[in-house]
């Protein structure tokens, strides 16, 4: 495969490319069952004594734990909405519960934080940013603008924020900013720690991606090709194997309920949409283990062979970086209650549609040939 040229060499824009479409669907699917559960509640009769804690469930046979109405009605001002919310159990006025636990479903609108508030930080900020950017490559691929300077300049500023901020969320989960500690001890993803470590690998290995498949890639870096790509492959590979095991807990791994808790309904929303983002995270594996094989070599046949093929590659993983970005900034509005995870996971797949499905199949429109 590495040694001889030929047109079904390496046509990685079809594998990369294609599975956007299927992981969007997935994406949309997922969140429209969630959308009936408010009326669930709302049936779920309301009483003083109701338990917040979620209580023991299997994921094929669950009931709902979400809290009831009581439960949430007492908000002890905006600085613990970042946190969570601080609920009035029975016989504990201190008793506290995580948005990314129990949802924000019953929070007035006049009680919530608005975006800009929530965003009104440099983590944040940059995050934006990166999203900024990401809209104007969207654009460019729109249009199929790629033979100029500008582009080349916009990925260079896109590689350099993606590892900028993949460097400044694990400084973020080592220094326990806006990180959640409510949720440590919570299995595996859905802990706001356990996340954010996972966000800031995945960006790191997409702009190392980015970089090394595009024409502006440094000679240094190919020097690294026997080490980078397969640490980016197991980064991929474990994006969609880390929520599958949240969700599913195979073999009973957290069996221990005193201390790791099963998952609740809120939590349920949040791993099934890490695992359809991890889906499309390990098509990115495959190219990896290219580069790791058969390093410089194959990569100057494949551009030899196929000249748009740098530029295609290198987009694709740019637009990954960026739903990675805006999937965390709608991950913290809605830790901090902006609104339910029930109202963004469906704005969020509108959000990937814009940087990701459209500039995606347009740039296989224009560089698909």
């Amino acid at each position: 495969r590495y040694s001889q040229p030929c047109h079904e060499a390496m046509r990685v824009d079809s594998i990369a490319a294609s599975p956007f479409l299927v992981w969007w669907l997935l994406l949309v699917c997922t969140s429209q069952p969630v959308a009936s559960f408010h009326h669930v509640l709302q049936s779920v009769p309301t009483s003083p004594s109701f338990d917040n804690q979620p209580i023991s469930t299997s994921c094929l046979r669950r009931q709902s734990h979400e809290p009831t109405t009581s439960a949430l009605t007492s908000i002890r001002g905006n600085r613990n909405l970042w946190a969570g919310l601080t609920t009035e159990a029975a016989g504990d006025d201190n008793a506290h519960q995580s948005f990314l636990i129990t949802d924000s479903l019953h929070i007035d609108n006049a009680n919530r934080p608005s975006v800009w508030q929530t965003t009104n930080n440099p983590r944040d900020q940059l995050a934006l940013l990166v999203v900024a950017v990401g809209l104007v490559v969207s654009v460019f691929n729109v249009q199929g603008s790629y033979n100029n300077q500008v582009y080349l300049q916009l990925q260079w500023m896109t590689i350099v924020l993606g590892l900028t901020s993949g460097i400044f969320t694990l400084g973020q989960v080592a220094t326990g900013y806006q990180i959640d500690q409510s949720t440590n001890g919570r299995r595996l993803l859905v802990s706001d720690r356990n996340v954010n470590i996972y966000a800031g690998c995945y960006v790191l290995s997409v702009s190392w991606l980015a970089c090394r498949a595009s024409r502006i890639c440094p000679h240094e870096l190919t020097k690294l090709d026997a080490i980078l790509p397969w640490v980016a492959a197991v980064v991929f590979a474990l994006s969609a194997l880390k929520p599958a095991i949240t969700l599913w807990n195979p073999g009973e791994i957290f069996l221990d309920n005193s201390t790791t808790p099963p998952l609740s309904e809120t939590e349920l929303v949040r791993a099934r949409g890490l695992l359809a983002i991890g889906l499309l995270a390990c098509v990115f594996a495959p190219d990896c283990i290219a580069f790791a094989l058969g390093g410089s070599d194959w990569w100057n046949r494949v551009t030899l062979l196929h000249p748009s093929q740098s530029t295609l590659e290198s987009s694709t993983a740019m637009f990954a970086l960026y739903v990675n970005e805006a999937s965390m900034i709608s991950h913290r509005c809605a830790k901090a209650g902006v609104a339910p995870f029930r109202v963004i996971v469906p704005a969020f797949a509108i959000v990937c549609l814009v940087l990701a499905i459209v500039p995606c199949a347009a740039a296989l429109f224009w560089l698909g040939d």
